[in-house]
Parts: C-alpha cells; sequence; structure tokens
C-alpha cells in the first residue's frame, strides 16, 4: 500500500476530525460557506463562523456595499439558525420566530442599505394580512432584493439610498412592523 505524503495525509486527518467533531464544518461547505471576501459578511448572520459583532461599526463604502449584498445573496435556501433574529425594537412584545440565516442576510442587506439597524421592528417578513413569514415569502423577498440589487449597482448606492428604493416593492411583502 503506498504511503500519503505527509501534508496531504494531515489535512484528510484534520478534515475527518472537523466533520466528525465539528459538524458546522460540513454545514457551511453545504450551504457554500464562507468564500474569499464574504466572511465578513457571512459572519454577521451565520453563527457557527465564529464570534463577530453584527452592528457595523462604520460606514461603509459603495465598493463594500456591493461586495456584501453579493455574498449576503448567496445564503438563499440556508434554513439554520441565524446569529440574530425576533424584535429588533424594545417596545414590540409580540414574540417573533427564529430567523433562518437566508432571512438574517435580506434583514441585513436592508440595514447596511438604510444604515438604521431599527429599519423594521423584527426581523421577520408579513404580508398584507399581517401573517409572519407566510409561505413562498421569503423565496419572493430573495427575487426581489435580486432585481433591487441591479437597480442599486446601476444607480449608485448614494443615489439608490436618495430614492428610497424598497427592496420589497411590488411584493405585498414588508418587514415586521412597517
Amino acid at each position: 500500500m503506498s504511503q500519503i505524503p505527509n501534508k496531504f495525509g494531515a489535512f484528510i486527518v484534520g478534515a475527518m476530525l472537523c466533520v466528525q467533531l465539528y459538524p458546522p464544518c460540513t454545514q457551511a461547505k453545504r450551504h457554500g460557506g464562507p468564500t474569499v471576501g464574504c466572511r465578513q459578511w457571512d459572519q454577521r448572520v451565520d453563527p457557527t463562523l465564529g464570534k463577530t459583532g453584527v452592528e457595523l461599526d462604520r460606514t461603509i463604502s459603495d465598493k463594500e456595499f456591493v461586495e456584501a449584498v453579493a455574498c449576503l445573496l448567496k445564503h438563499k435556501g440556508d434554513h439554520r439558525l441565524a446569529r440574530f433574529g425576533g424584535a429588533t425594537n424594545p417596545g414590540v412584545s409580540q414574540i417573533l420566530p427564529g430567523a433562518t440565516i437566508e432571512l438574517a442576510a435580506l434583514y441585513y442587506i436592508s440595514y447596511i442599505f438604510t444604515g438604521n439597524w431599527h429599519h423594521a421592528d423584527g426581523v421577520a417578513l408579513w404580508n398584507e394580512d399581517g401573517v409572519i413569514n407566510p409561505p413562498g415569502a421569503i423565496e419572493r423577498a430573495y427575487s426581489s432584493y435580486a432585481k433591487w440589487f441591479k437597480v442599486v449597482q446601476s444607480l449608485g448606492l448614494s443615489a439608490a439610498r436618495k430614492k428610497h428604493l424598497d427592496p420589497l416593492e411590488g411584493t405585498k411583502l414588508r418587514w415586521y412592523g412597517k
């Protein structure tokens, strides 16, 4: 039996330990995992990627905004629990369902667009009948955010902010409390 060179053997053993001892390693890969340049954004919504703050401590550039949104939109379909969720306004008494990473990513995109963590009263979507996170809502929201993102890129971030573009426009959905 031929031997695997040391550097490859160590890699294989390390990967096997990661899979056995730390299952989020496999989950991150299944959901795309952090890619180069995305980790700082992925960490904001995915609790398995280490400790980080959620709110930004500075204003981001237009280029960083585009990178962040491109990264965060990749979380579509990630149904694991997010780093944050529930009510974002202390005056809200309703208990909201736990947010998935895919939903938290959309909330975070709106946060960095508006610069306001409290752009909604909670990390949940509701329809015009007041149903929270109705079936198909997140899929519709992702489709709408993707179209909105193209418009923001063509206008530029500053112009899009001045126009108060709403990524949920036309979906009959809105963020909880708005």
